[in-house]
């Protein structure tokens, strides 16, 4: 590679001076061969990790120097062509890393078997499994399929969320079992015996997981695409997997549309660049960026005012993953502060109405359904204990100050008294009223979309800790601040400071930090345009204060 750039670099230098790229056909050739001569020395069978993170972290860096040169004002992007064909190379050179030089998980493997197991066996029978029967009932297939010869000694049960030996869950298996059809038994044995064999020995990590942990939504509407696959079909788990690229292209597309194809590319460029969400986490698996998809479009219908189909995206987006109900809380916010009288009560209405239609529209067949109710309940007890589990991949204020379930006790050495450490929740939700006081002066006028993202990012932060590939939420700030360049730098900065870390740490400590570097990247960006709404709400109280003047 290095010497193919050191010996094509002399080559375009010679022919610029010649004057040979003058033309438009010179240009096309000079491209054409660069091209070729950069992607035949490239590992297109894939390569080691470590590499894909130093690519990482140098395209962080191009796409950095590229957004600083704009605001600059640099003249050779002055031209609107250069700076697209900048932005295309800079998006695809990202998406060729993201892909592992489309080796995907290696050897060409593209589904994410993994999340696969958990996502279509929980869905396809939620109805028998529900939250916490998953990992027995593999085990009990295991067990008559193959023998009693079993990948693993040890799995989670998640009734607790604690590992245990895999007797403890094959004693109590025969229950689980009962909740089958001996039909619906037998196909999902040969499912397991599939992932199984397509996992071979990484079969075991699957047990020792957190189990299956979308809303009861998901779990339906899962699966029923679930069951459309027959027991074992790997062309049918295939098609599954590509709902999520699909859907991808559909809100690219919609960016490009709404926002302009400059912004579709840093969204592009954005999304194979995060740090933590790379396809490693969840590339290749079942529908897990259907939430994205429709925040994503929710944010481009505020773009356009279509507040009430805003609302009724999100209300999707937050009956699959609950969180997105924080950027609906923000526009409300905005909303209540910026807009006059009639348009104010109108535009709240409108999209508190399409939420809740959305909302309810989806959780409600879930509810009226034979065990719903039941089904619901037990989300609520495995979000709690979900949400209390030590995890390295979180971010949020938590992950930088520990939530109480998870703060032990110190004792000092002298064998004193034990001193209880202070409670987060006295900096998590004093900060969450900040954040959300802060959303409410931001008010309207950077843009309702503006609002709406960065305000409802800030209050997830504050609020809950989410794995760390749930921040991809973050590539919807790109198409809102398209126009500001500094602060376009500050966003891309993250992942240059979070991939440039991983020259120093290992990945699992990096994760505090990079929750506090997103906290001050919400701080960065909200700065000003706070300050400026601070000085509006001056300005309008002064002038309610001064009395009208005499006639």
């Amino acid at each position: 590679m290095t010497l193919v750039a050191l010996s094509a670099l002399p080559l375009l230098w010679v022919a610029w001076r010649l004057g040979l790229l003058r033309a438009r056909l010179g240009q096309a050739l000079a491209l054409a061969l660069t091209t070729a001569a950069l992607a035949t020395p490239m590992p297109w069978s894939g390569t080691d990790f470590a590499y894909l993170k130093r690519a990482n972290l140098m395209l962080a860096l191009a796409a950095v120097a590229l957004l600083s040169a704009r605001g600059l004002g640099l003249a050779w992007l002055r031209s609107g062509r250069r700076e697209l064909l900048a932005l295309g190379g800079l998006a695809a050179a990202s998406l060729v890393i993201y892909t592992n030089f489309f080796s995907f998980h290696g050897q060409r493997t593209w589904i994410h078997y993994h999340d696969v197991a958990h996502y279509y066996l929980g869905a396809k029978y939620f109805g028998e499994l529900g939250y916490g029967r998953l990992y027995t009932a593999m085990l009990r297939a295991e067990a008559e399929t193959y023998g009693d010869r079993f990948r693993a000694s040890e799995a989670r049960d998640l009734a607790v969320n604690r590992l245990v030996p895999i007797a403890e869950l094959l004693r109590a298996s025969d229950a689980t079992v009962r909740r089958f059809s001996p039909e619906r038994w037998q196909a999902f044995k040969e499912d397991v015996a599939h992932l199984r064999a397509a996992l071979g020995p990484h079969y075991a990590e699957v047990l020792r997981d957190h189990g299956f942990n979308p809303t009861p939504v998901w779990g339906v509407y899962g699966g029923f695409l679930a069951n459309l696959v027959p027991a074992g079909s790997q062309v049918g788990l295939t098609a599954l997997t590509l709902i999520d690229p699909l859907l991808l292209i559909v809100l690219l597309g919609t960016i490009a549309r709404v926002f302009g194809g400059r912004a579709a590319l840093l969204v592009l460029t954005h999304f194979c660049l995060i740090f933590g969400a790379s396809f490693g986490w969840v590339g290749g698996a079942f529908a897990r960026y259907a939430w994205l998809t429709a925040l994503g479009l929710a944010v481009c219908a505020v773009e356009r005012r279509r507040l009430f189909l805003a609302g009724l995206l999100v209300g999707v987006a937050a009956a699959l993953r609950v969180f997105p109900a924080f950027f609906t809380a923000a526009l409300v916010l905005g909303i209540a502060a910026e807009l006059p009288g009639g348009n104010r009560r109108r535009a709240l209405a409108s999209h508190v109405l399409g939420f809740v239609l959305g909302l309810v529209g989806l959780v409600v067949p879930t509810v009226v359904r034979p065990g719903g109710l039941e089904a619901w309940a037990e989300f609520q007890a495995n979000l709690r204990a979900h949400m209390t589990t030590t995890a390295p991949n979180r971010i949020g204020l938590g992950a930088i100050a520990p939530s109480d379930q998870r703060m032990a006790v110190a004792a000092p050495a002298a064998g004193g008294p034990a001193v209880a450490p202070v409670s987060s929740s006295a900096v998590r939700w004093p900060l969450f009223a900040v954040a959300a006081a802060a959303i409410f002066v931001l008010g309207a006028t950077p843009g309702l979309a503006v609002t709406m993202t960065l305000g409802g990012i800030a209050l997830n932060w504050a609020a809950v800790d989410l794995a760390a590939y749930y921040y991809v939420f973050l590539v919807l700030l790109a198409p809102t601040l398209r126009d500001r360049p500094w602060r376009l730098v500050a966003l891309l900065g993250l992942e240059l400071a979070s991939h440039a870390l991983l020259l120093f740490l290992d990945e699992d400590s990096i994760y505090p930090l990079r929750s506090a570097l997103c906290g001050w990247l919400l701080l960065a960006l909200l700065w000003d345009p706070v300050r400026e709404g601070l000085a509006r709400w001056g300005e309008r109280l002064s002038s309610a204060a001064v009395p009208p003047p005499l006639p």
